[in-house]
């Protein structure tokens, strides 16, 4: 088993090497993606701030689940996910969060409070920005969502 499975690691990063030599803009497209949403981030939290939201956390991970913002509003804890579009040529920025996305929000919103004993009222938000430079729409979507419940 341990002899197939670095066989297998070996076959894959070999594999990816060779994908990333035949395709070199592959990886450096991957990276300008990654800076794009951290941009959106960035834009995100600088809007909030102007609205008197106070940031707590940014990307805040537990396991493989991520809280983009963590933002309190008067007695509020108020949990961001931010969506950013150049444009909207493969859909809104608010149709990427699926229910499995809603379900990993909630669940590190759930460590997140139990982690920090906080014991406010929790509100799920989403920012959804789309354009660049002057012709960007920031929307901001209160209640986008409800901790659903689930069997």
């Amino acid at each position: 088993m341990f002899l197939f499975e670095i066989r297998f690691r070996s076959v894959f990063f070999s594999t990816l090497a060779a994908h990333l030599q035949t395709h070199p803009n592959r990886l450096d497209n991957i990276m300008k993606a990654k800076e794009y949403g951290t941009d959106g981030e960035q834009i995100a939290v600088n809007f909030l701030e102007s609205k008197g939201y106070a940031i707590l956390d940014r990307n805040w991970h537990c396991g493989h689940k991520e809280l983009d913002i963590v933002a309190k509003k008067e007695d509020t804890l108020v949990i961001i996910e931010v969506k950013r579009r150049a444009n909207d040529r493969y859909g809104n920025a608010t149709d990427a969060i699926t229910d499995q996305k809603i379900r990993c929000i909630v669940a590190a919103a759930g460590a997140y409070v139990k982690r920090y004993c906080i014991d406010l009222e929790i509100r799920f938000d989403v920012i959804a920005i789309t354009g660049t430079g002057n012709k960007m729409h920031i929307e901001h979507i209160e209640n986008a969502f409800f901790a659903p419940l689930w069997n």
